[in-house]
């Protein structure tokens, strides 16, 4: 009679704890469900080119993951914008020069009234490594180029649609004296088809590698559990066929137009 009762006894401990288990699996999944399907709140990124020369800024341009939306915006800065930050008054290239990347995000908050929540500094090599690592960018050059190149020779790119190489796109982001289209305009249009070959199924699938291959080379304050975070965002925008949207800024006079800074406020900047 006891061996009866023990195996009922034991009978029914396997089945509770077979239940417990398959409870704790099944809430797993959907914790982890839910982990994919929050919303992490959009953000805007300042993306600081470095020619690796005395700290000399040759680019910047924001970048905004605009969650809500479904949309990534680039916009183009003018290096040469003079702001006072400190009661130092200068360009934002001097503004890099002078305090790195600390005192640039001052300055370009004092000139556009937005928050920056991330940011990071690619050197050219970097830069070039990571275009090389997603197989180049296709890009339309509009002329005929020949730019010099520190210590090195020249580079020498045709007009036309072409798939640029790693140090040829870093050039031609560099060049700024274009004959049909700002410099500020070409730069923006090469970030955005960068960022498109990136989001590309072929590299999306690779994600891991190219990001740890990123962080580990820039200066940034972006973390690896952002990487985590914006992951689906970004399979996301590509399954709805999303390209990346360029925002021109307006120059009059060395001053961006209040209308066009309205504008852009309205997307990198929004009301609560």
């Amino acid at each position: 009679m006891i061996y009866i009762i023990s195996a009922v006894f034991l009978v029914l401990v396997l089945t509770t704890m077979v239940f417990i288990l398959i409870n704790s699996l099944s809430g797993e999944d959907e914790q982890r469900q839910n982990f994919y399907e929050m919303q992490y709140p959009s953000l805007n990124v300042l993306l600081i080119i470095d020619s690796e020369l005395e700290s000399q800024l040759d680019n910047v341009m924001l970048m905004r993951l605009d969650v809500e939306n479904d949309e990534i915006i680039v916009t183009a800065l003018d290096v040469d914008w003079a702001t006072t930050v400190g009661g130092r008054g200068a360009s934002l290239a001097e503004h890099y020069a002078y305090g790195t990347e600390m005192v640039l995000k001052a300055a370009i908050g004092e000139i556009l009234n937005i928050e920056i929540d991330r940011y990071a500094i690619i050197g050219r090599q970097i830069f070039a490594t990571m275009v090389d690592n997603f197989g180049g960018v296709v890009f339309d050059v509009t002329q005929n180029l020949e730019i010099d190149v520190p210590n090195g020779l020249p580079i020498i790119i045709d007009g036309g649609v072409a798939t640029l190489a790693g140090m040829q796109a870093f050039s031609v982001l560099s060049f700024d004296d274009w004959d049909d289209a700002s410099s500020l305009e070409v730069q923006e249009e090469l970030l955005a088809a960068i960022i498109n070959t990136r989001l590309s199924e072929r590299n999306l699938s690779r994600s891991s590698v190219n990001f740890n291959a990123f962080i580990n080379n820039v200066g940034s304050d972006i973390s690896a559990m952002d990487g985590v975070r914006y992951l689906q965002f970004l399979e996301n925008f590509k399954e709805n066929e999303g390209e990346v949207r360029t925002f021109t800024l307006e120059i009059e006079d060395g001053a961006i137009i209040s209308r066009n800074l309205r504008d852009f406020r309205a997307i990198f900047a929004p009301e609560d």
